[in-house]
Order: structure tokens, then C-alpha cells, then sequence
């Protein structure tokens, strides 16, 4: 007896041939895309640091944070202008492995109170973007209370500020040298120290290259870059830390108005031998007497 064979038809050869096209490409062909985590609290911000590699962890709200947390991959942590608290002798891990960085922006803060550090880096890099540290630890140990610290001092160069705020025991210094405490400031970047230490509050602050300080000197919009010798004499120098202009000998030149204080609040100017000449607030102009 002759058995009848049935041809499959055209259009359930096509869906065959299709699914085994797909059957048969390589897995990394098809991409997942970025994660995006979006995080309010404790819980939810530990399970995304500690999975979301490559991604975005969005902070949308202020918490505390009561255990360390370690942020285990390369990813952006984008704090939208809010502030994560740490529980005392609490900080934030970094170990995003060798060639790895963890970059932090959108003008948040990070708070709290530790003898080592707010913020600690074992392997890989940081990227500071901007932002606010603050380590409320105060001691007469000058070993104690930073703001950022490495695992391992072979590190601590990988920890890059671009711009930022910081208080802590002991101010940061911006180095290419090893030693605690010591970060890398961008290159485009200036910074400025101020503060007692031991107090937890030695002060340091990063800012841009081009940051407008908000006074000028005989006619000279004072950024960053120029402010630490506004004209270049060695007579004026700003200090954004404390909001102060200090003049340190007699301004010769030939511009009728010498220091215009167009946008710092309660600006302090100070002459040679430290003493107060005058506290000004608003848009203020300090004029030369014609000869």
C-alpha cells in the first residue's frame, strides 16, 4: 500500500525557517538596553548599586542609610539635588573592580558621621561630577574623619573631582601624591582649602575652571582659574570659602572702580595684616578717588 506523503504548507515553511534563523543566531546579537533604577529609599537604592551594572541609579528622594553598602559595578549614581544620610561608623564601599568607574553627579549630598571616611574606594575609580561630602566626625587625630579614603593608597588617585563640596576632620588634599586623604582634581578644575582641622569642619571646595566667583576687580570678571591672583601682581586673591577678598598691598593701576561685589552674599574683604575692611552684601562697588 502506497502511503500518501503531505507537503507542509508555504506559509508554515516560512514561520519554520524564521524561528530557526533565530534559534541559530548568537545570543549577543540581541542587546538588552540600559537599566534604569529609580530609588527612595534604603532598600531599593542597596539592590540597585549592588546589580544595576552599566546603569543609571536615580535617587528621587532623601534617606538614611543604616549598614555599609557596597557599590559592586561600573554605573551612574545621579542624586537629583537630594541627600543620602549614613548612620554613625557607617560609610558608602566602592569596588566596581580594576579599569572600572562609578561616576556620581546631579549636585547631591552625602552625610554622616565616621572615623574613617563617608565615602571608601577598594578597586577601581570614582568620578565625582559634583555634589556635597560631609563627615561630622571631629577629633584631634588628624588620621581620622575624611571625607573620601582609599582601600589601599595605590588607589586613592583613582578618586576624581570635578567640582564639589566637602567638610570633614581633616581637609582633602588635591595631589598626585599617595598619602591619605589625597584625591585628583580635575585638570580643568581649581580647588580652594580653608577650615581648622579637628574640628570637622576643614572646609575644601572644587570648582571649574570658569566658575563666575561673583566680584571683580578692576573691571575683571574673577573666575576660578584667575582668582587665586586676580590681576596677577599678587595684590588681590579670592577665597570662596569663606567669601573672602584679600588685598595684600596698594592697587596702582588706573581703573576707577576696583572691586565690585555683584552676587556674593555677605562678602568679607580683608587687607594686608588680616584686618576686616568690610562686610558687603548686594552689588556693592569699592571706587578710587581721583588723583
Amino acid at each position: 500500500m502506497e502511503k500518501t506523503i503531505k507537503r507542509m504548507p508555504l506559509y508554515l515553511s516560512a514561520v519554520v525557517m524564521v524561528l530557526l534563523f533565530f534559534a541559530l543566531m548568537p545570543v549577543n546579537v540581541i542587546k538588552a538596553s540600559a537599566l534604569t533604577a529609580t530609588v527612595n529609599n534604603e532598600t531599593a537604592f542597596k539592590a540597585a548599586v549592588e546589580s544595576y551594572k552599566n546603569g543609571t541609579v536615580n535617587i528621587t528622594g532623601d534617606f538614611r542609610i543604616s549598614t555599609d553598602i557596597t557599590v559592586k559595578y561600573p554605573m551612574t549614581i545621579d542624586m537629583k539635588g537630594h541627600t543620602i544620610t549614613l548612620n554613625d561608623n557607617y560609610c558608602l564601599k566602592f569596588d566596581p573592580n580594576e579599569g572600572n568607574t562609578v561616576t556620581i553627579t546631579g549636585n547631591g549630598t552625602f552625610k554622616g558621621k565616621n572615623s574613617g571616611a563617608i565615602i571608601k574606594l577598594y578597586k577601581g575609580k570614582i568620578s565625582f561630577l559634583n555634589g556635597k561630602v560631609i563627615n561630622d566626625f571631629a577629633t584631634t587625630d588628624l588620621n581620622l574623619g575624611y571625607a573620601f579614603l582609599a582601600d589601599s593608597s595605590n588607589y586613592l588617585q583613582n578618586i576624581t573631582i570635578t567640582e564639589g563640596d566637602f567638610y570633614s576632620n581633616v581637609p582633602i588634599q588635591a595631589s598626585t601624591s599617595v598619602g591619605e586623604g589625597h584625591v585628583t582634581i580635575d585638570k580643568n578644575s581649581c580647588y580652594f582649602s580653608s577650615g581648622l582641622t579637628g574640628t570637622a569642619s576643614a572646609h575644601m571646595i572644587v570648582f571649574p575652571q570658569t566658575t563666575n566667583m561673583g566680584i571683580m576687580v578692576a573691571g575683571n570678571t574673577v573666575t576660578a582659574a584667575i582668582s587665586k591672583d586676580i590681576l596677577g601682581d599678587g595684590v588681590f586673591d579670592y577665597d570662596p570659602t569663606n567669601k573672602t577678598l584679600y588685598v595684600r598691598g596698594d592697587y596702582t593701576g588706573t581703573a576707577k572702580e576696583v572691586i565690585r561685589n555683584v552676587s556674593v552674599d555677605k562678602l568679607t574683604i580683608r587687607t594686608t595684616g588680616n584686618k576686616l575692611t568690610n562686610t558687603l552684601s548686594g552689588t556693592i562697588a569699592y571706587t578710587r578717588t581721583p588723583s
